[in-house]
């Protein structure tokens, strides 16, 4: 245990002189001058993409007036087509429904009962 401390101390040291002799990253004197052009140039184009988005903005304002419109023309218009048609389909769907789950012939049930009876 003691041996691998050590081992860890000594190479911790070693990291700190090599950190040490290491020289400061450097760069040109022109280097700032360069990225102050790049960030006025960034600032420059930016209302381009502005217009975009203000074109986004109206046609997807357009498409919900839309949209909210259509859906306020069909609600109001339904109620009175629907209430008409309702009342014949729906005597409609009740016969049919009877129909449907109508599976056994009720004249089994009085066969069945009159054979009882005897």
């Amino acid at each position: 245990m003691k041996e691998s401390k050590q081992h860890t101390e000594h190479e911790i040291k070693k990291t700190m002189q090599v950190l040490d002799e290491m020289e400061r990253a450097t760069t040109d004197s022109f280097f700032y001058s360069r990225l102050q052009a790049r960030i006025e140039n960034r600032e420059q184009t930016e209302p381009r993409q502005g217009w975009h988005l203000e074109f986004g903005f109206a046609a997807a304002a357009a498409i919900v007036l839309i949209f909210v419109s259509l859906n306020v023309l069909v609600l109001t218009q339904s109620p009175d087509i629907l209430e008409a048609e309702a009342t014949v389909d729906r005597e409609n769907f009740m016969e049919q429904l009877a129909a449907d789950y109508q599976v056994i012939d009720p004249s089994y049930y009085e066969s069945a009962e009159t054979t009882e009876e005897e």
